[in-house]
């Protein structure tokens, strides 16, 4: 029997209410006016102790057994930062009943994904903290962070390359559905070496629990609804995990489908999305580690808006297909400090294909990827607290067909990494090292007159970073970081030729480009004095060839209703800060706000970059009487009048929304369990203004969405 009592980190209060879930059992229990719970359950193997309230931070205690049980288990929850994340802190219990804090990682999960669920990864993302979406309609939105998107920004699906096009222009939607997700976590600094080179964006990670790194011993499932008045939204799916001794198989699937967008001053013609997404897999679970595979499928079909300058005058219809086929080797090997061997590999085939308004076809896209990566998990060793070390190959064979004369091309990735953790006296250190090669060969070398010679290239250099990070005083930690990253040119940049009409340009690569390569530096302070907490993070990201293309101004001459862009590269310089506050006005009572604000520079004319979001942020008022919630919140930004040459500056604005969420558990479910259920209204947009993002492509035409109302129902079984 595992039993304990929950505790308010600050004033040591017990927390009723709150509902803990042990999770590959599904045994769950709610606390009671003492904050105390009790789970007659006994495990062999290790899981997960998830505690959750809405009001306070959730908090994640991994298992190992053997788990001691003689004594009560305290665990200490602290009040939310703010409402539009969870911040988790992950703790390993061994048999010697240690306790390490990992650094806590920002992610939306539980309650709030529920809340912030929107019809993008994007889009739900969007009202973190240096977070902004670049858009052409709502369906290939794609996030940015800290003005950084594209392949400066990695975004993985349990952990592996997504397999899409969506980072290489802004008309290609992510082959993600926010609705499958478990979890949604972005990360920065030395972490990301072991998913590529090192990227000054950082790496968004969207966890659908497809393969399962521990032993399922229950059957569970989860059911999602959504439904949404700004553009017909519907969404339906769910997930079941079943066991069959020690194989898990795990089923989810999700249909999305909406109409075209309505705003405060029309509707956005040809912004309409149907998605569907199924995925299946399977986790062995022998004494010496994990097997599994999975599969997964993903359809859909979108609208890019036309009928304005630089446009396809009725937009274009994008099909998109993607399959993708997933394997996963852990192995337990008990060898000192090597504690175990992880292989993963993933293969996918994206297909994408861009019609005009008659149908006849524009544009089309195939990729085959393979990326493989091998990772030894190190222990305690030379005087290290924990690290890994590893290799990665990708291949990527990617065709075009349609009016485009961009050759056939094959790319290939070879990277080795090293990471590492210590703590030395208060400090707390973690530092990662990577070395990667790139080959772009395209499968017919010749001479171009538009973009030059088309010929093979191949690019080596080396990406790191490194953290470092301690409590000054009582209430007081600072943390800095120094980060080195190099991103080799692709197919897209280097060989692009011919006419795009969805991304409204005549795109001209440049087969002589160098590698990007930057220097970022980071620093952060936080205060906290029981009842109030602050964050202040400032940052700065110095590159040498930034890779970009530049809007010539001028028309194409084989193509006159397309703007030509040009690849180039140059000095650019991206600084900036953020800062979170949240302030308790009483027991029930929370104050929370964020702002975040970019600055980036063409150091070699001058000039702002393209596309760069101004001061935004976002202030929000929390009554939390119970299981209920009630936010009352406000989100604006500032006029962003630094622009780019050829670039409209955009108005500031104030976006006021209403919030309710509510969750209740439930005597019945599967057999020998409970079920919660989980409701969220929200209103976005209250007043129905009219107000234009500026890194929507789409501004000139009308404004973003209006008034939309949104009803989202979970169950968990």
């Amino acid at each position: 029997m595992l039993s304990g009592q929950v505790l308010d980190q600050r004033s040591g209060a017990p927390i009723g209410g709150a509902t803990v879930l042990l999770v590959n059992h599904g045994a769950s229990a709610e606390t009671d006016a003492s904050g105390g719970f009790q789970l007659l359950v006994h495990t062999d193997h290790p899981d997960t102790l998830f505690v959750s309230h809405l009001a306070y931070q959730s908090r994640r205690v991994v298992l190992i057994p053997p788990v001691p049980v003689s004594e009560p288990w305290l665990i200490r929850m602290t009040p939310k930062v703010h409402a539009l994340q969870e911040v988790e802190y992950a703790e390993t219990i061994t048999s010697q009943d240690a306790v390490f804090e990992g650094e806590p990682a920002v992610a939306l999960g539980g309650s709030n994904l529920q809340q912030e669920l929107g019809a993008t990864l994007a889009e739900t993302l969007t009202g973190e903290p240096g977070i902004s979406q670049r858009t052409m309609g709502p369906a290939p939105a794609r996030p940015v962070l800290r003005g950084l998107s594209g392949d400066r920004l990695t975004i993985l699906e349990d952990g592996q390359r997504t397999g899409d096009l969506s980072a290489t222009s802004s008309d290609h939607a992510v082959a993600i559905d926010p609705a499958a997700a478990h979890e949604i976590t972005v990360a920065r600094g030395p972490e990301t070496v072991l998913y590529g080179p090192a990227v000054p964006g950082g790496v968004v990670d969207v966890d659908r629990g497809m393969l399962n790194g521990q032993r399922v011993e229950t059957v569970s499932a989860r059911f999602t609804s959504q439904l949404e008045s700004v553009n017909d939204g519907v969404v339906a799916g769910g997930d079941v995990a079943v066991p069959i001794g020690p194989v898990a198989f795990h089923l989810d699937g999700s249909l999305r489908n909406t109409s075209d967008m309505s705003t405060p001053d029309g509707e956005l013609v040809n912004t309409s999305l149907h998605t569907s997404n199924l995925a299946g897999g399977a986790s062995w679970h022998p004494g010496w580690g994990m097997a599994g595979a999975a599969v997964t499928v993903y359809d859909t079909q979108y609208g890019i808006p036309g009928g304005f300058v630089g446009a396809h005058p009725n937009g274009v219809d994008i099909e998109m297909h993607r399959e993708r086929y997933d394997l996963r080797l852990e192995h337990e090997t008990g060898w000192g400090a090597l504690q175990s061997l992880e292989l993963d590999y993933s293969y996918a085939k994206y297909d994408h294909s861009e019609f005009e308004s008659s149908g006849s076809l524009g544009m089309s896209f195939g990729v085959l990827s393979d990326n493989a990566r091998l990772v030894a998990n190190l222990g305690e060793q030379l005087g290290f607290d924990a690290g890994a070390v590893g290799v990665s190959v990708g291949l990527r064979d990617y065709a075009t067909g349609g009016l485009t004369f961009t050759p056939n091309t094959s790319e290939r990735e070879y990277g080795v990494f090293a990471y590492e953790r210590v703590r030395v006296n208060g400090w707390r250190f973690r530092a990662g090292v990577r070395g990667d090669m790139k080959q772009v060969l395209p499968d017919h070398l010749r001479v171009s007159r538009v973009i030059g010679e088309i010929r093979d290239r191949e690019f080596a250099g080396a990406s790191g970073s490194v953290y470092a990070g301690r409590q000054l005083s009582r209430g007081v930690e600072a943390h800095v970081m120094l980060t080195r990253t190099f991103r080799p040119p692709g197919v897209e940049e280097l060989f692009s030729e011919g006419p795009h009409l969805a991304a409204y340009s005549y795109e001209i690569g440049n087969p002589d480009l160098t590698a990007e390569t930057s220097w970022g530096a980071e620093f952060g302070i936080a205060h906290e004095r029981g009842w109030f907490r602050q964050d202040f993070t400032w940052f700065a990201t110095l590159f040498d060839s930034y890779l970009y293309p530049r809007n010539t101004g001028q028309p194409s001459a084989r193509r006159n209703d397309l703007i030509e862009y040009q690849m180039d590269a140059a000095n650019a310089l991206f600084a900036g800060m953020e800062t979170t506050m949240d302030l308790t006005l009483a027991p029930d009572w929370l104050l929370q706000g964020a702002g975040s604000y970019v600055r980036a520079e063409n150091l070699d004319d001058d000039r702002a970059l393209e596309r760069i979001p101004p001061f935004n942020g976002h202030l929000a008022l929390t009554w939390s009487p119970g299981r209920f919630a009630f936010t009352a919140r406000t989100i604006g930004a500032a006029r962003q009048w630094r622009t780019g040459e050829f670039e409209d500056p955009t108005a500031a604005y104030l976006r006021y929304d209403l919030l309710a969420k509510v969750e209740l558990p439930w005597g019945y479910g599967l057999p020998g369990k409970s079920s919660l259920h989980a409701l969220t209204v929200s209103v976005i947009n209250l007043t129905d203004v009219a107000y234009r993002d500026h890194l929507s492509r789409v501004k000139s035409i009308l404004p973003e969405p209006g008034r939309n109302v949104s009803v989202v129902y979970r169950v968990y079984l």
